[in-house]
């Protein structure tokens, strides 16, 4: 079954998979080879967020995926049956699973590993594997909604 709905301004990638229930907010952009798979559960990416080349989410039955606004999803994540805050940053490579709850403007390092059912405050730093708090800061917000915006402008000259 195929319920996807695509906001305005959108960029989607003619080289990616988007499947099963799945919603994706205004002025967001998914590059090549993403797979966003909502065969299970559904999947929701707020406004202003991107899906980087090759990020794959997923959700399993009881773990929907929500992705909240101004969220930058780095090259080769794995996004699983987890909630993401606002202004966040997913590292490129990083896994993220299932009943996992990110805070918002929170940023995830390249290549951490977030286990199960993990709670993470807002404005954290995390990184390792499993990923560890390293520091918290209101300026991982900026910089992670910085980063989103980037990505906005960088979507509009592929429209």
């Amino acid at each position: 079954m195929n319920d996807v709905t695509i906001g305005k301004n959108t960029f989607i990638s003619n080289m990616c998979s988007i499947r099963g229930r799945v919603r994706i907010g205004n002025n967001c952009s998914v590059f090549d080879f993403a797979s966003i798979r909502g065969d299970l559960g559904s999947i929701t990416i707020g406004d202003f967020s991107n899906v980087q080349d090759s990020v794959t989410i997923h959700c399993d039955p009881g773990y929907d995926v929500n992705i909240g606004q101004y969220v930058s999803i780095g090259h080769n994540a794995v996004v699983h049956g987890c909630t993401i805050g606002n202004n966040c940053l997913i590292g490129m490579g990083a896994i993220i699973m299932n009943g996992s709850v990110i805070g918002d403007g929170t940023v995830i390092a390249a290549g951490a590993v977030i286990l199960e059912n993990t709670k993470i405050p807002e404005n954290s730093m995390v990184a390792g594997i499993p990923g560890k708090i390293r520091s918290n800061s209101n300026e991982y917000r900026k910089m992670a909604h910085t980063n989103a915006e980037d990505y906005v402008q960088l979507k509009d000259t592929y429209l």
